[in-house]
């Protein structure tokens, strides 16, 4: 399916998602990006910083279906990261912005 949608498509969808996201959290004044430097930033992965909440957040949208990923090592606590792959839809990510509203 893939490859029938094409490669420039997957890239178009991929970075508004990730700008979908990019722009909530710049403005989220309880959980901000984890990575400020815009040319230091992944597409295909956000990471935001949750101040010790990782778990309260993790848990919460696991309640609505929705699956993300703890920070590594020391950031476990305090991040949290958002894969944005083809796979994932932007309903999925309107989804997932949604329940953080609800947070």
């Amino acid at each position: 399916d893939y490859l029938d949608y094409g490669i420039e498509n997957i890239r178009k969808d991929t970075d508004e998602k990730a700008v979908m996201m990019i722009e909530y959290f710049e403005k989220h004044d309880r959980y901000p990006l984890a990575v400020s430097n815009i040319k230091n930033r992944s597409q295909t992965m956000v990471v935001i910083t949750t101040n010790g909440d990782s778990k309260k957040i993790v848990t919460h949208l696991d309640s609505h279906n929705i699956e993300v990923g703890y920070g590594y090592g020391e950031a476990k606590e305090n991040q949290i990261r958002i894969a944005n792959f083809p796979a994932h839809s932007k309903e999925d990510v309107e989804k997932l912005l949604e329940c953080f509203k609800t947070i």
